[in-house]
């Protein structure tokens, strides 16, 4: 075979260049970027989102799902019940929301190479796919598709800024985490 050979470029299914620099050069899009950059930036240091399966209780009303009846002013089981199920949260929904500002925020401001967005949406994503699950067992099918959105769009807005083992990791993650247990 070819000795020299190189992939196509990735395709860019979500954020074309062109997609890019058209909301780089809106005038409409600036307050939209603005607000944008500022999350991005509290995002850059902020400790990662673990996996966490089990909580024992719930602080917040509406925070938590579990079995059997709810206290109505706490959201968390009644303190005499000896059964704790287990609880989320599986918190994908967050890493989704932080890999789509961390990934657009490096698009728009830094087209290709390094910066802190990148390192923070890698460093990310790395943890998430590292997860033992990104399902309930107890049917949150909607946090499966969540870890699988985060992954799918830090991979197609880094891809050209991901170390070919971050992109492996990625596309194994996918698989294993998201598309193998969706097909079950």
């Amino acid at each position: 075979g070819p000795t020299n050979f190189t992939y196509p470029p990735h395709p860019r299914l979500f954020l074309s260049s062109d997609r890019a620099a058209a909301l780089n050069s809106s005038a409409v899009a600036q307050p939209f970027m603005a607000a944008l950059l500022l999350q991005a930036d509290m995002m850059i240091n902020a400790p990662l989102i673990t996996y966490n399966f089990e909580v024992p209780r719930c602080s917040q009303p509406g925070t938590c799902l579990a079995w059997g009846p709810l206290n109505s002013t706490t959201g968390s089981l009644p303190v005499e019940s000896d059964r704790l199920p287990p609880v989320g949260p599986l918190d994908t929904a967050t890493v989704l929301q932080r890999v789509a500002t961390l990934a657009l925020a490096h698009r728009l401001r830094h087209v290709s190479g390094d910066s802190p967005y990148l390192r923070a949406a890698v460093r990310q994503l790395e943890e998430t796919v590292r997860w033992p699950s990104w399902y309930w067992p107890t049917g949150q099918a909607q946090q499966l598709a969540f870890g699988m959105w985060a992954a799918a769009i830090g991979y197609d807005w880094l891809h050209t800024d991901l170390s070919l083992s971050t992109r492996d990791a990625l596309r194994d993650g996918l698989l294993r985490q998201g598309l193998l247990v969706a097909h079950r």
